[in-house]
C-alpha cells in the first residue's frame, strides 16, 4: 500500500500507532500527490472558521480511489465538504450514515463519482473520494468551526502545516478580530497587516518553506457574545470571564479506584505524563488505599495496593509493566463507593461492546486521556456527571492537569433565559478563564442570570445580555456543535436528535455523513436532497422525482414475482425423484448457466397499512413426505472438516510451544504482524485449541481495535465468535454490522442466524424476514431465497414459540434435506465460488446448477459476501467433497486476504440437525481450498 504520508490534518501530531495517513489509494505503484492547499481561517472572541482546499494529483496511469483519514482536536467540528464535479466545487449534504454508505459502495460500483465525509470514532473522520482519475486531479474543500484554547489571558489558533509536502504550493490567509496585533508564529514569508478593524496574516509560496502557524489574540476583559441569523432564527454563542478565586484543595478522598485503559490502543499514550500525574496525586495525598483495575475488552480483577508516606513504587511498577492488548470496553466499568476517587485513564473510544449513557455509580470521577485520538464528548459526560473533570494531559500539561485534578475549581449553572432558549453550556467549569454558552434568542435582546460557585464557597450572581446585531457566519454552527457534544456521549440514545441536528446545520455526526453525487439521477434514485447552493442541480432533480414513485412500485413488484417464481423453482426440486435424466434437467432448467424460466408476473403481497384479503385465500405449501423418497434404506451422514493449517511460518513455531509462550511470543511479534488480520486469526484460533478461550478472545478484539469502523472486519469478527458459540458478543457485533450496512442483505441475515443461535427465535424470524420482504441490489439475487428458507427450518424446529403472522402465507413451509453447505465471506466485490463433488464424481457449482442426483447449488454471487448454498435432499451413500474456489476480486482498495466462513450441516431442518462451521482464509485470486467431507453410510 502506498502512502502519502501525512499524520494530521487539522489537530496534533498522533502517536506512531495511531499516525493514519491522509490518503490511502488502491494501488501500491500509484504515485498521488498533494499538489495544492489553499488555507482560509476567522477569528473571533475566542472561536474561529476554518476551511481547508487540498488538490490532489494522479501521475499514473490508472483510475483510483482515495481514502483521507484525519482527526481532530477538542473543541473542532466539520462543518461543510465540497468535492470537485466538472470543475466547480459542489458542496455535500447531509445524510444518514449508514445510508451515505450504502449510496457509496453502489456508486463507485458504477463508476460514478462521489464522496463520502464520515466520522468513525470519537475525533477520527474519514472521507472517501472516487475517483481520482488517471493523470488528472481532485479538489476537496473542508471546513471546521472550534472553540480556541487560552492561556494567560489569550486564545491561542493552531494550524498545522505539516502534512503540506513535496511539490504542493501553499496559500494562507488568516483573519483575526482584534483590538491590537495578535502575536504570530511561522514560516517565514509570513506576513501580517491590518485592514479595517481586523488584521490578517497571509503566506504564500511552497511545501518545503510551509511551517505550522500559531496565532495568539487576547481575550476580551468581560463578556462577549456573537449573533448569527440563520434558517429564521437568531443564534448566538457568548464567552464569560471566570471570577478569579483563591484555589482551595479538594477533601481527601476515602480511597482511590484507578482504571487503567491497558487496550492495544493505548499502547503509546503518554504514559510518562500520566506517571508524573499520578505522583502529583500522591504528593498531595501520601497515604491511600488504592484499587487498580486494567481494562480492556474485559474489566480484570482488583490489584490492591497501600500508599503510605507517599510511597507508590509497587503501584508504579505495576503499571509499566502492564502489556497492551486487546478492545476497550468502557462499558464495564466497576461501581464505586460514594467519597472515593476515581481517576479512568483512557482515551474514551469505546470500541468493544455496547455502551449506554453514563451512570452515575458513586465517587468523583476524572476521566484523563494522553492520546491525540480521543472521544472528547463521553470523556466530558462521565466526568461531569460525576463531580469531576476531563482532563486533556496532550493539551493542558501535568502542571495545568494537576491543579484540575487535586483543587476545587469554580462551576456556572444557568438559571432561565429571558428571551432566549435551547441554552448549553460547553462545561460547567472554566476553560481557559472562561465559561461559554450558546443559545437561541427570541426577541431582539435576550438577558440571562447565571450562579457561579466558587471554590472558597462563595456564590457570585452574573447577568448576561445578548442583542442580535452583525451576523457571525459559523456561530448557529457552534451551537448545535455544544448540543451535539452533549448528545454524541450516548449516541444509540439520542440518535433522533443528533440526526435532526447533524441535518438541520449540515454537521458530520455519529449518525450522519456528508456526501456528494455527481449525477441528478443518483440523488433521484438514492432520496437524497441535492446542495440549496446548486440550484440547477436542484431542478433537474425535481423534474426527475415526477416518475420515481411509478419506478419504486414497479420494482416492488419485480420484486416479489422474483421471489415467488424461484420459490416455485425450488419447491419442484425438492419434490422431484432423483436420479434423473440428463435430458429431463435440460428441458426443465434451460441451459445449465441460466436462470430458472420465470412465471407471469405476479403482484406484490398487499401493503400493511391497506385493507388485506382474507390469509385462508392464499395457498399455503403442505409439507409432507416426499412419495419418491426411498422406503427401505435408511441413511447416517456425518461431518468430517479439513483443519484450517495457516501457512505462516511463526504461527506454525508457536504451535509447539506451551500457551504462556503462545502469548508472551504474540506479544513480541505483534509490532511487525499485529495489523494482519490472518495473524491475529491464526493465534486466536491457536489459544482456543490450547485451552485460553479468554487470551484468545483479547487477541480477537484487535480486529475492531485496529479498524474503529471498518464493516468487514467486524464481519470477520463476528465469524469467528459464533464458531466459538460467544452469542452476546456475536450478536452485539452484527447488530453494529446492520447499523452500519442496512443495505446489504446479509448483515441482517447474519444477524438472524446467530439470534436463532442464541436461542431468540422470534427475532430471528422477524430479522430474516427483513431479507426476504426487502428489494435488494441485483448482485444480491436470490439471497432472500436462501434467507426464506431458513426462516421456514427455525419456525418448524420451535413450532409454535414464533409468531408468523407478519409472513406472507404464501412463503410459508419447511423444505429439509440431509446434507446443506453454506459459504460466505467477508470481502465485497469479490467471487468465490463453493464447489461439491459428490459419489458420482459430479461437480455442482455455477456451472453446473444441478446434479444428476439431485443436488441444488444457488446462484452465483460474483460481487462479494455470499451465501453461496449447496443442498441435497436424498443423500446417496458415499462422500461428498465440499471446496472453495477463489474465483477473483474487484475491489477498489486492497484489503488482504478473504475471510470466509462454511457450514456443513446434516438433516438440516429436521429434529436431529447436526452443524459445524470452519473459518479460514484464501490469500490470491484462483486458488481452491479443500473444506470438508460428507460421508454418507446407509443404516
Amino acid at each position: 500500500m502506498r502512502y502519502l504520508l501525512l499524520t494530521a490534518l487539522l489537530g496534533s501530531a498522533l502517536p506512531a500507532w495511531a499516525a493514519t495517513p491522509l490518503l490511502r489509494v488502491n494501488d501500491p505503484q500509484s504515485p498521488v500527490v498533494l499538489s495544492q492547499v489553499k488555507v482560509a481561517a476567522s477569528l473571533f472572541g475566542g472561536m474561529a472558521e476554518t476551511t481547508v482546499e487540498l488538490q490532489f494529483k494522479n501521475k499514473s496511469g490508472r483510475l483510483l480511489e482515495g481514502e483521507l483519514q484525519f482527526p481532530l482536536l477538542a473543541g473542532q467540528q466539520v462543518s461543510g465538504f465540497a468535492l470537485d464535479i466538472d470543475g466547480k466545487l459542489r458542496d455535500a449534504v447531509p445524510v444518514e450514515k449508514e445510508k451515505g454508505r450504502a449510496i457509496m459502495d453502489d456508486v463507485v460500483r458504477n463508476q460514478i463519482d462521489p464522496a463520502l465525509l464520515e466520522k468513525t470514532a470519537g475525533n477520527q473522520y474519514r472521507l472517501r473520494i472516487y475517483p481520482l482519475p488517471a493523470n488528472g486531479s481532485r479538489t476537496v474543500r473542508l471546513r471546521y468551526s472550534e472553540l480556541l484554547q487560552g492561556d494567560k489571558g489569550t486564545w491561542q489558533y493552531r494550524l498545522p502545516m505539516g502534512y503540506a509536502t513535496g511539490e504542493a504550493k501553499v496559500e494562507v490567509r488568516i483573519q483575526a478580530c482584534s483590538g491590537v496585533e495578535p502575536g504570530v508564529s511561522g514560516p517565514a514569508g509570513l506576513h501580517t497587516q491590518r485592514k479595517g478593524e481586523l488584521y490578517e496574516m497571509a503566506f504564500t509560496g511552497d511545501a518545503g518553506a510551509a511551517k505550522d502557524i500559531r496565532v495568539t489574540v487576547p481575550q476580551a476583559v468581560g463578556a462577549q457574545a456573537y449573533t448569527e441569523a440563520r434558517q429564521g432564527d437568531q443564534w448566538f454563542v457568548a464567552s464569560v470571564p471566570a471570577t478569579v478565586a483563591d484555589a482551595k484543595p479538594r477533601p481527601t478522598p476515602l480511597g482511590l479506584t484507578l482504571i487503567w485503559d491497558a487496550s492495544t490502543s493505548a499502547a503509546d499514550d503518554d504514559h510518562a505524563a500520566q506517571l508524573a500525574l499520578l505522583g502529583r496525586y500522591f504528593k498531595q495525598w501520601p497515604d491511600m488505599a488504592v484499587e487498580l483495575i486494567v481494562l480492556r475488552n474485559e474489566a480484570e480483577s482488583p490489584q490492591r495496593f497501600l500508599v503510605t508516606g507517599g510511597d507508590w513504587s509497587s503501584l508504579r511498577k505495576a503499571l509499566q509493566q502492564t502489556r497492551y492488548d486487546g478492545a476497550t470496553a468502557l462499558g464495564r466499568l466497576p461501581k464505586v463507593a460514594a467519597g472515593r476517587d476515581v481517576l479512568l485513564f483512557t482515551d474514551g473510544v469505546q470500541t468493544w461492546g455496547s455502551r449506554g449513557m453514563p451512570v452515575v455509580q458513586g465517587g468523583n470521577w476524572y476521566t484523563i486521556s494522553a492520546s491525540g485520538k480521543h472521544d472528547a464528548a463521553w470523556l466530558s459526560l462521565q466526568a461531569s456527571i460525576n463531580g469531576g473533570s476531563w482532563i486533556n494531559l496532550q493539551q493542558l500539561g501535568v502542571d495545568e492537569a494537576a491543579s484540575r485534578l487535586l483543587q476545587r475549581r469554580s462551576r456556572l449553572s444557568l438559571g432561565k433565559g429571558d428571551a432566549m432558549d435551547s441554552l448549553v453550556l460547553q462545561s460547567p467549569e472554566p476553560v481557559s478563564g472562561r465559561y461559554v454558552l450558546a443559545g437561541r434568542l427570541v426577541a431582539d435582546e435576550g438577558k440571562l442570570q447565571m450562579t457561579e460557585a466558587l471554590p472558597d464557597g462563595r456564590i457570585m450572581v452574573h447577568a448576561l445580555k445578548v442583542k442580535a446585531g452583525a451576523s457571525q457566519p459559523g456561530i448557529a454552527n457552534l451551537w448545535a456543535q455544544l448540543m451535539l457534544e452533549k448528545g454524541e456521549a450516548d449516541p444509540k440514545g439520542n440518535r433522533t436528535e443528533i440526526r435532526r441536528l447533524s441535518q438541520q446545520f449540515g454537521l458530520v455526526t455519529s449518525s450522519t455523513s456528508l456526501l456528494v453525487l455527481e449525477r441528478a439521477a443518483d440523488y433521484v434514485r438514492h432520496e437524497v436532497n441535492p446542495p440549496v447552493t446548486d440550484l440547477l442541480l436542484k431542478e433537474e432533480v425535481l423534474d426527475l422525482l415526477a416518475g420515481r414513485k411509478q419506478q419504486q412500485a414497479d420494482e416492488d413488484r419485480q420484486h416479489w414475482s422474483k421471489l415467488l417464481a424461484a420459490l416455485e423453482e425450488k419447491r419442484s426440486w425438492w419434490k422431484t425423484r432423483y436420479p434423473e435424466a440428463r435430458e429431463n434437467l435440460k428441458q426443465k432448467l434451460g441451459p445449465l448457466m441460466g436462470e430458472p424460466p420465470m412465471p407471469a408476473a405476479m403482484p406484490a403481497p398487499v401493503a400493511e397499512s391497506a385493507p388485506s384479503a382474507p390469509r385462508q385465500q392464499f395457498e399455503k405449501m403442505e409439507v409432507v413426505p416426499s412419495p419418491v423418497r426411498r422406503a427401505k434404506v435408511d441413511t447416517s451422514v456425518s461431518i468430517k472438516l479439513q483443519p484450517w493449517k495457516p501457512d505462516d511460518p511463526l504461527v506454525a513455531t508457536l504451535r509447539s510451544q506451551p500457551v504462556e509462550q503462545v502469548y508472551e511470543g504474540y506479544l513480541q511479534a505483534r509490532s511487525a504482524m499485529g495489523r494482519n488480520a490472518g495473524f491475529l486469526l491464526d493465534v486466536a484460533q491457536l489459544l482456543v485449541e490450547k485451552g485460553r478461550k479468554d487470551l484468545a478472545l483479547r487477541v480477537l478484539s484487535n480486529l475492531v481495535e485496529q479498524e474503529l469502523d471498518n464493516r468487514h472486519m467486524l464481519r470477520v469478527l463476528a465469524y469467528r465468535l459464533r464458531e466459538w458459540k460467544l452469542w452476546d458478543e456475536a450478536i452485539w457485533v452484527l447488530e453494529t454490522i446492520r447499523d452500519m450496512a442496512a443495505k446489504e442483505p446479509q448483515s441482517w441475515r447474519d444477524l438472524g442466524l446467530a439470534y436463532a443461535e442464541a436461542g431468540r427465535p422470534q427475532l430471528a424470524v422477524d430479522t430474516l424476514y427483513e431479507v426476504v420482504k426487502r428489494s435488494w441490489d441485483e448482485r444480491f439475487a436470490e439471497v432472500d431465497l436462501i434467507a426464506l428458507g431458513e426462516l421456514n427450518a427455525i419456525a418448524a424446529k420451535v413450532g409454535k414459540k414464533v409468531n408468523l403472522s407478519k409472513v406472507d402465507p404464501r412463503l410459508l413451509g419447511n423444505m429439509p434435506v440431509d446434507v446443506r453447505a453454506v459459504m460466505t465471506w467477508d470481502a465485497d466485490n469479490t467471487d468465490i465460488d463453493l464447489w461439491v463433488t459428490d459419489p458420482d464424481g459430479e461437480k455442482t457449482y455455477y456451472g453446473n446448477l444441478r446434479s444428476r442426483m439431485g443436488g441444488r447449488i444457488s446462484r452465483d454471487f460474483t460481487g462479494g459476501f455470499g451465501p453461496e448454498e449447496f443442498m441435497q435432499r436424498v443423500a446417496k451413500p458415499g462422500k461428498y467433497v465440499v471446496e472453495a474456489n477463489y474465483f477473483g476480486e474487484r475491489q477498489q482498495l486492497i484489503s488482504g486476504p478473504v475471510t470466509l466462513q462454511l457450514n456443513l450441516f446434516t438433516h438440516w431442518g429436521k429434529p436431529n440437525e447436526a452443524h459445524k462451521v470452519m473459518t479460514l482464509r484464501l490469500k490470491q485470486p484462483k486458488a481452491t481450498v479443500l473444506v470438508g467431507e460428507f460421508e454418507v453410510k446407509p443404516d
